[in-house]
């Protein structure tokens, strides 16, 4: 299954009834053998307003070390959408992103630097679009207290 999907399979799908959306995913990973080294990932799947099936993206960038907070996320957000952009002519009406990773210690940070960022970014990318998409940004937590 990860070979199909790494060459563009899909393993299986989930009917949305969402159009015109893009989900993100982004988490940072730490090198157990190397505690140096720490990698943001961001993952997005796409859905246009006519299609079944969607597209795909991902990037990853070298953190500093145990770093879980990014400086790249809202750039990487922003390539994500650039391929959303080229490959269906438009942006989404709407944009899901999942962060995993932060404490409750660290969402003023996240606030103030990520989604700040972000939405500042998004401003640049659709200065000339008619709309700007909607943003839900959510934080998961899997502690359960």
């Amino acid at each position: 299954i990860q070979l199909n999907c790494k060459i563009g399979g899909i393993p299986w799908i989930v009917t949305n009834p969402l159009r015109s959306v893009m989900v993100i995913g982004f988490d940072v990973c730490h090198d157990t053998r190397n505690r140096s080294r720490s990698f943001g990932a961001l993952v997005a799947t796409s859905y246009h307003e006519s299609m079944k099936h969607p597209r795909f993206f991902s990037t990853v960038n070298h953190h500093s070390a145990g770093e879980e907070l990014s400086n790249y996320m809202a750039q990487n957000v922003v390539k994500a959408l650039r391929a959303y952009r080229d490959e269906f002519q438009n942006l989404p009406n709407r944009i899901i992103i999942y962060r995993d990773g932060v404490g409750d210690g660290q969402l003023k940070y996240v606030h103030d630097l990520e989604i700040t960022s972000i939405k500042e970014k998004l401003k640049l990318i659709t200065k000339d679009a008619p709309t700007t998409p909607k943003l839900t940004f959510l934080v998961v937590s899997k502690r359960i207290n």
